[in-house]
């Protein structure tokens, strides 16, 4: 098995080189989905940041699921206003020309943080109706700590649902939001105020705005599922793949192997990054799920890159770290 720094140079490389695809990616050009889900990310962090276990969760057990990343620059290069902007304007871009392309299809959207204000702008500020498609193929719609979140609506979910938070949407903008309430699950920790401001003297919980998909991956999984799949879809195995169909008793991968035709020199970051709950695509196969694991000493905190390093390791050291393996030498928690 590789060593620690050589899983880690190797998760560095993968991660550089994909932007940390999650299983499942949709490139544009694929096959129609039964599922598609559509992520807008977190500020500053790379795609898909951390909603990549909710697209493994979620496509767990489903036959014809796949994602898309919400195209926009998470690091605000000309301020957030314009960064969200450019993502509701990608995204319905991006909503339009999946769902002319496959009109059978039903759409997810989720977004975390600066995302979920982009989600909540293209149900609200985008001419996008409840009553016709795209609209129409929306089964589902996830916000996780939404700074424009408001108090005290049905969809409210977890500790800060009687908050508001540090950017509340506008009545008239909420009131169109809430043309998707039948859709809608907003999840808002009671310590995280970006999503529960209230009168703005309240004091922010460690990693309250960064544990989402700690505590409620399983629960945004749960809740695509009921809204968005027939009960019984399964995973299906094409005839032509000479990997075995994972085992699937849990959401959350437990094991993996490297991909037919790749070098062994792979196998320590398949043996590792399987089994907490991250398969490569492009490298690894799952070939079991179960129940999520943390490693030793994790505590789901995020990860920066260590002192001298440059900001190349910032993905690395985003996901691995939150998921549980700070790789020492590259990484350090935040």
């Amino acid at each position: 098995m590789l060593s620690q720094k050589a899983v880690a140079t190797l998760f560095n490389f993968i991660l550089l080189a994909s932007a940390a695809p999650g299983k499942r990616q949709y490139s544009g050009s694929g096959s129609c989905r039964d599922l598609h889900i559509l992520i807008a990310r977190g500020w500053n962090e790379g795609y898909p940041g951390r909603q990549q276990s909710l697209v493994e969760a979620a496509c767990n057990g489903v036959s014809s699921c796949d994602y898309e990343d919400i195209q926009f620059d998470a690091s605000n290069p000309s301020g957030y206003p314009a960064a969200v902007e450019q993502g509701r304007s990608s995204g319905v871009s991006q909503l339009n020309a999946y769902v002319e392309r496959c009109p059978s299809s039903k759409v997810v959207l989720s977004g975390y943080s600066e995302g979920a204000n982009i989600v909540g702008n293209i149900l609200a500020d985008s001419n996008v109706a409840a009553t016709s498609s795209p609209g129409t193929q929306i089964c589902a719609a996830l916000l996780f700590g939404d700074p424009t979140h408001i108090a005290d609506q049905s969809y409210n979910v977890e500790a800060g649902s009687s908050l508001s938070g540090q950017m509340a949407r506008s009545s008239s903008s909420l009131g169109k939001l809430n043309n998707f309430s039948s859709v809608l699950r907003s999840w808002c920790n009671g310590e995280d105020t970006v999503c529960a401001y209230g009168d703005g003297t309240r004091t922010m919980g460690e990693d309250a705005h960064t544990n989402y998909f700690q505590l409620y991956t399983n629960d945004g999984a749960a809740y695509i599922k009921e809204k968005c799949v027939v009960s019984g879809s399964t995973p299906t195995a094409t005839a032509t793949s000479s990997v075995p169909a994972p085992t699937s008793t849990g959401s959350f991968c437990t094991s993996g192997n490297v991909k037919a035709g790749l070098s062994d020199n792979y196998s320590g970051l398949c043996q590792f990054s399987c089994s907490n709950g991250y398969c490569p695509e492009g490298v690894c196969d799952c070939s079991a799920y179960g129940e999520q694991t943390t490693s030793p000493g994790g505590d789901g905190r995020d990860g920066c890159p260590a002192d001298g390093l440059d900001d190349s390791y910032k993905g690395l050291c985003s996901f691995s770290c939150s998921h549980g393996y700070c790789p020492t030498g590259a990484c350090k928690y935040c």
